[in-house]
């Protein structure tokens, strides 16, 4: 019998659906039997559709890429097609874990010592509630412009060139210090086992790594997240059970008393250095929570994006209420914030291990240090995936060199990814060789999200003015989520970020120890005048003299998507499945079942009431006036 990849190098059909319609643009009607397997999303291995089968070797592929010896040599041509490597399970699982390393489990400890256990869940809640509302605006946008470093282009778009230049390159910067800073984590994770290992050995092996991955195909790179992320949900969550478990007496040895709920918040209390103490944690908590908008990086990299990208909205939500809050909150309730080993600033030691070894579980400690070790891998891994986006997309906006825009026969930016690594190499050097090269690192990088999440909410009303005043570029494409309640979410994300960046600035003119100076003022806010500076660079090379993008110049219909007449089929599907099916997909690895006997034409139009499947799905057509009611829409279908 032939196998289903027979089928499709052959040409025939894998899927009989031929009693199946569904419209198309301006009113045609399609037959699905003409496409292609809807199971592609959920597909394990990447390649078994028809855009993706060739004629090169499987060992070819997995020759390193770097320097023309991946695929068929060389650099792509202009018209091909860049590759995508991640499905459905790859995207959800880079929204649920990507950037979760060493600021979760490694800085809480810091935060937890500097401003108290009601700090510490504060601002992650505060974190929490921000970037919910960042990534439904991200995931409106990401939806209607899939391109790679969505929002750098946004920002160029919606608010001002120059803005969208000094994004990039702060963005850029930002990423190569997380890397730093990771390298920084996982010498002490290792040292953990090893404490004689000296640190530029441990940084070798990681920086091979980290080529070896990114010198591989790009499903490599997916693969290697979705199995690392899967470990980290693991780990979380068996930490917040063996928690329970501590807190109805299960302690083991006699190195610690046993945890009661809410001790530690009636002594020493819930708050330490009062307001500075607070704000202080601030940054490191949006260094622990940066991240998010990863997945709109890769947002040019997904199969079915209007299935997918609206999916990982819900992904968010365990994320923040697994990772973030439930755990942190865990962690208040086993260590205090005057534990003498979380006050020491020269060691970065996980609170999460810190508390398994203490309470006397020394081998669930290691088996979590494992999990932290692998997951500051990760990070490091995404940080050399998203600066080798952003240096292309700057590159393809004449913003970097052209050099850097050049792909290889398999579309990975490798010139890119390249000079990225040389430079991250630069960084985990110099951090090696500073004791306070970790807090630095972890500041300005906060401080940076700080800038980027605003930019981004700040986009998304721009965006939404000008569909007011120009209408909805796109009214025939199905399925597009749209953000309910807009403007306030915006306005909430905005006061609380500028909040929040207000005491950074206030903690730099006046730091919790010492007088302020200006080493002091530029440790904690260097971002800000690295922002001002190349804005006015940029105005001042380029001689541009224009102020924000007007409402009505802003263009709204380019890179807009192509409806795929084979993604709108597969969504209807989904659609019409029972909620608690649809809840079990979210499951990795459980496909979505396919009615192939369904013979009933299906007309949808745009009018259509919204309904709750999977986040908001509809358009904006409530913000163009000029649009036809919805009862006539009904009388039509009727």
């Amino acid at each position: 019998m032939a196998t289903e990849k027979d089928a499709v190098a052959s040409g025939r059909e894998t899927n009989d659906m031929t009693g199946f319609t569904f419209p198309h643009r301006e009113g045609e009607t399609l037959k699905a039997g003409d496409r292609s397997d809807l199971h592609s999303s959920h597909s394990n291995v990447i390649g078994t559709t028809a855009e993706h089968v060739d004629d090169v070797p499987r060992w070819r592929k997995c020759m390193p890429t770097f320097l023309g010896m991946g695929a068929k040599g060389g650099d792509a041509p202009a018209e091909a097609k860049k590759s995508k490597p991640f499905n459905f399970r790859h995207h959800q699982m880079l929204n649920l874990t990507s950037g979760i390393g060493m600021g979760l489990f490694v800085t809480s400890g810091r935060q937890l010592a500097i401003g108290g256990p009601a700090s510490l869940l504060i601002n992650n809640l505060l974190m929490t509630i921000t970037l919910y509302f960042v990534s439904c605006t991200m995931c409106e946008m990401s939806m209607r412009y899939p391109v790679s470093g969505s929002f750098i282009r946004y920002a160029a778009r919606f608010i001002h060139p120059a803005h969208g230049f000094a994004l990039g390159y702060i963005y850029f910067c930002a990423y190569m210090f997380t890397f730093g800073a990771e390298s920084n984590a996982i010498a002490y994770t290792v040292r953990y086992w090893l404490p004689t290992v000296p640190f530029w050995a441990v940084a070798l092996v990681f920086l091979f790594i980290i080529l070896c991955i990114h010198a591989s195909p790009p499903h490599i790179f997916a693969e290697v997240e979705f199995v690392i992320g899967s470990f980290r949900v693991i780990s979380v969550f068996s930490f917040i059970i063996w928690t329970i478990f501590m807190l109805c007496g299960f302690k083991k040895g006699d190195r610690h008393e046993t945890p009661s709920f809410g001790q530690y918040y009636q002594n020493p209390g819930p708050f330490n250095m009062g307001i500075k103490g607070l704000v202080n944690a601030a940054v490191l908590a949006a260094f622990s929570n940066g991240g998010v908008e990863i997945g709109a990086v890769a947002s040019g990299d997904v199969h079915k994006p209007r299935f997918s990208i609206p999916r990982t909205l819900n992904t968010y939500r365990f994320r923040m209420g697994l990772f973030y809050i439930c755990s942190l909150f865990c962690l208040t309730l086993l260590l205090s914030s005057k534990d003498p080993v979380l006050q020491r600033e020269d060691v970065l030691l996980s609170p999460f291990v810190y508390s398994l070894e203490i309470y006397g579980y020394p081998a669930l400690a290691h088996i979590f240090n494992i999990t932290i070790t692998l997951s500051v891998l990760s990070v490091a891994n995404c940080c050399m995936y998203v600066c080798g986006q952003m240096l292309s997309v700057m590159a393809e906006d004449n913003n970097a060199p052209k050099f850097f825009a050049v792909k290889n026969a398999q579309g990975k930016p490798a010139r890119a990814i390249y000079f990225s690594f040389c430079c991250g190499v630069v960084v985990v050097m110099a951090s090696a060789f500073s004791s306070e090269a970790f807090e630095w690192l972890a500041s300005n990088t906060g401080m940076v999200f700080f800038i980027v999440w605003l930019s981004i909410l700040f986009a998304h009303l721009m965006y939404r003015r000008a569909v007011s005043v120009q209408g909805n570029p796109d009214t025939q494409t199905p399925f597009l989520y749209t953000m309910r309640w807009h403007l306030p979410k915006d306005a909430i994300g905005s006061l609380i970020l500028w909040f929040l960046l207000g005491g950074q600035i206030y903690i730099a003119i006046a730091p919790l120890h010492g007088n302020a100076t200006a080493k002091t003022f530029f440790n904690s806010a260097t971002p800000i005048p690295a922002w001002f500076i190349l804005v006015t660079g940029f105005i001042i090379l380029r001689r541009n003299k224009a102020r924000f993008v007007r409402p009505h110049a802003v263009d709204l219909h380019t890179d807009l998507p192509k409806e795929d007449p084979n993604e709108t089929a597969y969504i209807h599907q989904y659609r019409k499945l029972p909620w608690w099916r649809r809840a079990l997909t979210y499951i990795p690895f459980v496909s979505i079942p396919v009615n192939e006997d369904d013979n009933s034409a299906v007309v949808m139009t745009t009018q259509l009431p919204r309904t709750p499947s999977f986040g908001s799905l509809g358009d904006l057509s409530s913000l163009d006036d000029r649009n036809k009611p919805v009862a006539a829409a009904h009388a039509h279908q009727a």
